[in-house]
């Protein structure tokens, strides 16, 4: 499990600087172009959510899940949100999903330190991020008691097609915006 550590945080490590100075020169130029990537990935990541998860045979090459981690630290530098391909992938390989569960929060964890770092660097810490976070943790907090305590009366397929569809509808509302903007402006072909 230890190599198998090894080949994720690589991937992930290699492309998340990539992702992190992609997202900031898309910022600063091309934010619409930014919206429709972020509402793209939200929809194409939904997609699997939509049915169970099939666990392959065999587990994968050393290079497919390199891959897989390289398009997580892509994500993870552009979004902050490399989850979805990795944990895809790796819930899919005939292990013990207790090993996937500990190998994702490192993973997690190395990648998000390194974006702070990489955030904190370029003079991305602003004293209003850290008030908006304070005010969302008791959100969460009480939001996941709540949720614990009276849990929704779905069963686990129509969860996940929920979890999904919202996912679908949240990349689309990202993305429509943009392209109705983008449309705007795009000039008349015969002016009056």
């Amino acid at each position: 499990m230890w190599r198998l550590f090894a080949i994720i945080l690589a991937g992930t490590l290699l492309l998340l600087p990539v992702g992190y100075f992609l997202l900031r020169h898309l910022s600063t130029n091309h934010t619409a172009g930014l919206s429709i990537a972020l509402g793209i990935a939200i929809m194409i990541c939904s997609l699997p959510l939509a049915k169970p998860i099939e666990i392959m045979a065999r587990i994968a090459p050393l290079t497919t899940t390199f891959v897989f981690a390289a398009l997580s630290g892509l994500m993870t530098g552009l979004f902050s949100a490399g989850g979805p391909p990795l944990v895809y992938h790796l819930y899919r390989q005939p292990l013990a999903r207790m090993a996937v569960a500990e190998t994702l929060i490192g993973i997690f964890g190395a990648t998000q330190l390194v974006r702070l770092t990489l955030v904190g660097s370029a003079g991305g810490f602003h004293t209003s991020l850290f008030v908006i976070a304070g005010l969302t943790v008791p959100a969460v907090m009480l939001t996941t008691h709540i949720t614990r305590r009276l849990p929704p009366p779905l069963g686990p397929n129509a969860m996940r097609k929920l979890v999904a569809g919202l996912l679908f509808l949240s990349g689309l509302a990202l993305m429509v915006p943009s392209l109705v903007g983008a449309a705007r402006a795009i000039p008349a072909p015969f002016p009056a």
